[in-house]
C-alpha cells in the first residue's frame, strides 16, 4: 500500500494476453502484487480456483509475490493455464 493525497493505494501489476488456446474467450488477466496484502491466499504447490459469476479464478502466493488469474470461462479453463 502507498499513501497518496491521504489515501491508500495498493499497487499491483496487471497483464492482459491471449491464453494459447482457440476458445472464444481468450483473454487472461494475471495480477501481481505483494503477499503480505493477502496473506490468507495459498501457496503456488495448490492454487484456489473459484468461480465468480462468469470469471473463472485462480489465486496463489509464491514467496514474496502473490498472484490472480482471471478469465471469462469455467474453472477448468483457467486451470488448463496454470
Amino acid at each position: 500500500w502507498e499513501k497518496v493525497q491521504e489515501k491508500w493505494i495498493l499497487m499491483v501489476l496487471v497483464w492482459c494476453f491471449r491464453a494459447p488456446t482457440d476458445d472464444l474467450q481468450p483473454v487472461v488477466h494475471l495480477l501481481v502484487f505483494d503477499s503480505n496484502e493477502l496473506p490468507e491466499l495459498p501457496s503456488v504447490a495448490a492454487p484456489r480456483v473459484t468461480q465468480r459469476g462468469v470469471w473463472a479464478i485462480a489465486s496463489w502466493t509464491d514467496g514474496e509475490r502473490s498472484y490472480i488469474v482471471a478469465r471469462v470461462g469455467d474453472e477448468e479453463s483457467v486451470r488448463s493455464i496454470l
